[in-house]
């Protein structure tokens, strides 16, 4: 950023940063704040978009998007959610504000991101994309590598709870880089591997040296790191989403063919270099031991992801029990009760069962559309991208939107934060499109009135 941007683009990229930071600050350097830190980043968002408005600015979206399906459907949803907020089955009003903050505390990026990309170069995007990636992403992965070498144990590898057990596998612990717990990290390494490979292609389709060797080689570090969380989404999930965007990019004849092999033969190659020259390939060995260990045992779980919402949805009704109500933090909140005894039937799992519990059928449908919407402008960005800033733009939304129409953000900060940013993302590069397009029509219209 120069002196130029405003305040509100200045707290926005603290917004960023403070988002991956935060949980190294909770454990590491202010533990006592542990609260007061939890909820800063998510203030730093609030008080952007508030000086955003100040500085004449109204909230809403780019003009294009305004005209489009998604303006109706994002107003419905954050209607939706304040009623739930004041729903009569809340237990607690404390629920009802954690329910606010899960569901819709990261939603003003597609107001801030569009606002503060239209002023940008394409060239200065770029720049800031290869900025995250050496000066925020980097040091996250190199942290986690450090962790992996380490005890269980040591001081480096604790989670935000003291008390809390720490994760580990044949000696080595699970690791957490930055974040609180191992979710965060998970979620943080699926969707750099996305940007990386993002990073790549664009290099590759428009032979951009330095994005075809940066990509490459930060997609060999994440390919290293994924597996020392001993999490088997973290490295299924990004693999399946590679492969099938690279398919994607062959249909379309765009080189998806020559992308996908030339990424593997990049990518693979950084990778065997690490794990000859050094003993990073542990990571993958104990990953595999943890595969043997764990065998089928998990199979009616994964199912069970898929199949258990149909049967909660009479338990969840129309409108739900409340915004907040399934949240995991939610029995911290209501005095005298360790667990939450205002749902009524049996436990249900964190997930999507878990979110129409919350918002009701009602709900699950709105929200649906609404991610369903913004899923189809990502393949639209995706598939009209001109330059390589929304090539990149286009394969990390659409693998972030891909992967998370179905399973929520709403219980997962970091989920959040990257969804809502891959969503501010397609809402600036669809609107640009659209503007191009029309542009294009108009001046070829011109031409045909003005022909002889």
């Amino acid at each position: 950023m120069t002196r130029k941007h405003p305040l509100w683009a200045w707290l926005l990229g603290a917004f960023f940063v403070l988002a991956v930071f935060d949980g190294a600050l909770r454990k590491w350097v202010l533990p006592s704040q542990q609260l007061v830190l939890y909820l800063l980043k998510d203030a730093v968002l609030l008080v952007s978009l508030g000086l955003y408005w100040l500085h004449g600015n109204p909230i809403r979206l780019p003009r294009p998007a305004q005209r489009h399906f998604l303006a109706l459907i994002l107003g419905l949803f954050v209607y939706l959610v304040l009623l739930q907020a004041v729903n009569l089955r809340q237990p607690h009003w404390a629920v009802s504000v954690l329910g606010l903050k899960a569901h819709l505390a990261y939603v003003p990026l597609v107001v801030l991101l569009p606002a503060f990309l239209a002023g940008l170069p394409a060239r200065k995007a770029e720049h800031y994309i290869g900025g995250y990636l050496a000066f925020i992403a980097l040091p996250v992965l190199l942290v986690g590598i450090y962790q992996f070498f380490q005890p269980p144990g040591s001081w480096v590898n604790q989670y935000v709870v003291d008390e809390a057990h720490v994760a580990g596998l044949f000696g080595h612990p699970r690791i957490t880089g930055t974040f609180s717990y191992i979710t965060g990290m998970e979620t943080f390494l699926q969707f750099n591997a996305l940007i990386s490979f993002a990073v790549l292609a664009a290099g590759v389709l428009y032979g951009r040296r330095w994005l075809r060797w940066g990509g490459a080689g930060f997609l060999g570090l994440c390919v290293t790191v994924l597996p020392m969380t001993g999490s088997r989404s973290a490295v299924v999930f990004p693999a399946l989403l590679i492969v099938g965007i690279s398919l994607l990019l062959a249909v379309q004849k765009r080189g998806g063919g020559y992308t996908l092999l030339l990424s593997f033969m990049l990518v693979f190659s950084i990778a065997a270099i690490l794990f000859t020259q050094t003993d990073l390939v542990e990571g993958w060995k104990t990953f595999q031991a943890r595969l043997e260990r764990i065998g089928s045992s998990d199979e009616a779980r994964i199912i069970g992801v898929f199949t258990r919402p149909f049967r909660v949805i009479g338990r969840a009704g129309l409108f739900g029990h409340g915004a907040g109500t399934l949240h995991q933090a939610a029995t911290k909140l209501v005095p005298g009760q360790g667990a939450q005894v205002w749902i009524p039937g049996s436990f249900v799992e964190h997930g999507f069962s878990s979110l129409m519990m919350e918002v009701g059928l009602l709900g699950m449908i709105v929200l649906l559309a609404l991610k369903g919407t913004i899923l189809w402008m990502a393949y639209r960005v995706f598939s009209r991208a001109s330059t390589p800033f929304e090539t990149i733009i286009g394969i990390f939304a659409l693998g972030v939107t891909g992967l998370h129409f179905y399973f929520p953000v709403a219980f997962r900060a970091t989920s959040a934060v990257f969804y809502w940013t891959a969503a501010g993302l397609v809402v600036y590069a669809w609107s640009m499109q659209e503007l191009r397009v029309r542009h294009h029509a108009v001046a070829a219209e011109s031409g045909v009135v003005g022909s002889p």
